[in-house]
């Protein structure tokens, strides 16, 4: 059975609305891998221990 033009566009917007959810994770997953290697390379400035 062919699918309608409706459900076509929602299968669609599913689509779009899964990637851009995948998107935001790698997103967030970056900007917390940032702040983790400033914190550390801070950290490791000052540590003169070694």
């Amino acid at each position: 059975m062919a699918k309608s033009n409706a459900d076509i566009q929602r299968d669609k917007r599913a689509k779009e609305k899964a990637l851009l959810e995948r998107i935001g994770a790698v997103k967030r997953t970056l900007i917390v891998s940032k702040r983790l290697l400033m914190h550390f390379r801070s950290r490791a400035k000052y540590d003169l221990s070694n």
